[in-house]
């Protein structure tokens, strides 16, 4: 019987290559690695998780088993860590659906769907709805549902840059609200749209680096290889987040620098508001002036038309009237009276026997 024979190894073999790849395709492929490395980990931006949805929807987030990922404790995975998952990122290989894998510092992350939900703790295999008359009822669940995908992923999609065109979930809200979320593999919702974000992560013409995802990629890492977090991180590693804190910092000082403004526009507006009710006060009062000023005219020109009555009376009866002036207070009724009397002692000193005495 013949002895077997291995097959020789071609000749420019690398020594570190997978068995019959050359060492210039190797030494090809290290240097794009390298290189994606390198591009990915100058431009990423880490993004904190967002908020969770409201403590009003724990009861339906437990009844479809997404409680546990709401209440994950990202923190416990150490400070940001861009350089790792910059790695990851661009170390991301897919062989095919659910066959997917990267590496960090030459350890293998397993990137399936079964281990992206063991270590966010995601229901896998997805959940089943209760029989009826079961658990919190429909309407409970399809409102914690619309929280959940409003919070982690279209809160996303409406984040990233062109995200909506290269992956619309326009559909997903309105089925939730119809048919609640026992309906949603939510585990691979949710790989599907951490995969879709790192594959657009490594391209070399994108016009973003924000990575929505990145602590959850950090948990993965954390949960399968912690030792990976005692090495120090890497040169020029945090450039990225160190402009991204810079940025946050810039916005945080616009925001209180706002803030302050549209104080002060209240306070502006306050004041304005009290300064037109008090030019309103001022108004009444002037109208309620005026209203006076025409009752004592009125009332001045009814005494007139009084007066004149009285004297035409009294010439049609030839006799002079004292006038009252008592209740005859203006200027006219006096001047009357004036008038009438001297008129009464002239004809008084014109009287027979009277003359001498006046």
């Amino acid at each position: 019987m013949a002895p077997s024979r291995r097959p020789k190894p071609p000749i420019n073999a690398h020594p570190e290559a997978p068995a019959g790849v050359p060492k210039s395709t190797h030494s090809a492929g290290l240097m794009q690695a390298a290189q994606r490395i390198h591009r990915v980990r100058a431009n990423l931006r880490l993004h904190g998780p967002p908020a969770p949805p409201a403590a009003a929807h724990e009861a339906g987030l437990r009844e479809l088993g997404l409680l546990d990922f709401v209440r994950l404790d990202l923190p416990s995975s150490g400070a940001p860590r861009p350089d790792l998952v910059a790695e990851l990122i661009a170390n991301h290989r897919s062989v095919k659906f659910d066959l997917e894998s990267s590496s960090v510092r030459g350890a293998r992350i397993d990137l399936s769907i079964g281990a992206f939900a063991e270590a966010l703790r995601l229901p896998w295999p997805p959940t089943e709805r209760p029989p009826a008359g079961v658990g919190v009822g429909l309407a409970v669940e399809s409102a914690a549902a619309v929280a959940f995908a409003k919070v982690y992923v279209m809160s996303h999609i409406e984040a990233a840059v062109n995200r909506k065109d290269r992956h619309p979930r326009s559909h997903l809200l309105p089925n939730l609200e119809w048919g609640g979320g026992h309906g949603i593999n939510w585990a691979t919702l949710m790989w599907c749209e951490a995969r879709d974000e790192m594959a657009h992560l490594v391209q070399r013409d994108r016009s973003d680096h924000d990575c929505y995802y990145g602590a959850y990629l950090q948990r993965i890492i954390w949960w399968q290889r912690p030792d990976l977090f005692q090495l120090p991180p890497e040169p020029g590693a945090s450039h990225a987040q160190q402009a991204l804190g810079s940025d946050q910092s810039a916005s945080d000082e616009i925001q209180t620098l706002r803030s302050e403004l549209l104080l002060k526009i209240h306070q502006v507006e306050v004041r304005s508001r009290q300064i037109d009710l008090a030019l309103e006060k001022i108004d009444a009062a002037s109208k309620a002036i005026d209203a006076t000023s025409k009752k004592f005219d009125v009332i001045s020109k009814q005494l007139d038309g009084r007066s004149k009555q009285l004297d035409a009376r009294s010439e049609q009866l030839g006799v002079i009237p004292e006038p009252n002036i008592e209740h005859e207070g203006d200027a006219h009724a006096l001047k009357q009276a004036l008038a009438a009397r001297r008129k009464k002692e002239t004809m008084t000193c014109k009287m027979p026997g009277m003359l001498g005495k006046c």
